[in-house]
């Protein structure tokens, strides 16, 4: 309450000096300084957590909206990528702090050119290596979304 103080010793000084008209202004003057720094501190953050969040999402809608290609394409190759799993020992005993999640890759060349895809684990064990067929999926600066791939059998 800095601003009371302040807006209290000025009224003392005007008043002294028989101004007194001028205590009600100051006092408005502090009481709407501090509204407005109480409104700014809690709105600004919500306001920069939208605008961050719409920036973030906007390549992903682009990725979205982009139209699909389909080429004929032949599995070149298939990996998994594993994370989390971390152990914390306790004694004789222990945990797993975060779960574990296994992600499936295909590698599709296609058009002289070699992409990884993400795909769900059915499609990753019904594949195999050397499979041609046709590949459906989207593109939009440099990034790829895996849609389909039929085989041709």
């Amino acid at each position: 309450m800095r601003f009371g103080w302040f807006a209290y010793i000025i009224g003392m000084v005007a008043i002294g000096i028989g101004i007194g008209f001028l205590i009600p202004i100051f006092e408005l003057a502090a009481l709407s300084l501090m509204i407005l720094l109480f409104v700014w501190a809690f709105l600004f953050p919500f306001i920069a957590i939208k605008k961050a969040i719409k920036k973030a999402r906007k390549p992903f809608e682009e990725l979205i909206n982009s139209p699909e290609q389909t080429t004929n394409a032949k599995v070149f190759g298939k990996t998994t990528k594993t994370s989390g799993g971390d152990w914390v020992s306790n004694g004789d005993e222990g945990v797993y702090t975060t779960p574990v999640i296994t992600s499936h890759f295909i590698s599709f060349e296609f058009d002289s050119r070699r992409e990884n895809f993400e795909v769900g684990v059915s499609l990753y064990n019904v594949l195999k290596e050397g499979e041609t067929g046709t590949l459906t999926y989207k593109e939009h600066n440099n990034d790829l979304m895996f849609i389909d791939f039929k085989p041709n059998r």
